[in-house]
């Protein structure tokens, strides 16, 4: 473990171990709901189910419930904290402010890991199915990764310490 120059807490080395967790467990978390959407539709409609926006939304929707639900609620305890650590010690958004994410920060992945990812997994269900519905939540979901993806990108611009209080260029 090293210390970065801007980062309070050691940087973690992380190992092949630590990819391997984040890869397979994308893809295990990605593959298990594929199967759990096929199995609710019958055979002649199990074109709807492998498509590429599915895919995507799947996809989306393991890492808002694994990943950005593990920085949210269980960092400390979390099977890929070294990776997690890793990722504050490069944007200090997500840095462990006594136990905590960046205000901010947490404010918008607690609304993302509760209702962006089972939203997503919904959306797939609806789309594999073809049910009407799913054409209004499709537009509430894209509205709010888009709002994610703007709070994202420019609250380091507004906030008080400006780009350089958030980003490193050192681990």
């Amino acid at each position: 473990v090293k210390m970065s120059a801007v980062y309070p807490q050691p940087t973690p080395d992380l190992l092949w171990y630590d990819w391997a967790v984040i890869v397979a467990g994308l893809g295990m978390g990605v593959g298990s709901m594929f199967e759990i959407i096929r199995y609710s539709v019958d055979k002649k409609h199990e074109h709807r189910v492998y498509t590429w926006t599915n895919f995507w939304l799947l996809l989306s929707g393991v890492i808002h419930l694994w990943i950005e639900y593990n920085f949210v609620f269980a960092r400390e305890t979390s099977l890929i904290k070294p990776t997690l650590d890793m990722y504050a010690a490069a944007d200090f958004r997500y840095g462990n402010y006594n136990g905590m994410l960046e205000s901010g920060t947490h404010a918008m992945e607690v609304i993302t890991a509760l209702i962006d990812g089972p939203l997503c997994f919904l959306v797939v269900f609806a789309a594999a199915h073809n049910y009407s519905w799913r054409h209004p939540l499709q537009i509430i979901l894209c509205v709010m990764q888009l709002y994610g993806l703007l709070w994202f990108t420019l609250q380091p611009i507004y906030s008080e310490t400006g780009l350089e209080g958030h980003f490193s260029s050192d681990p």
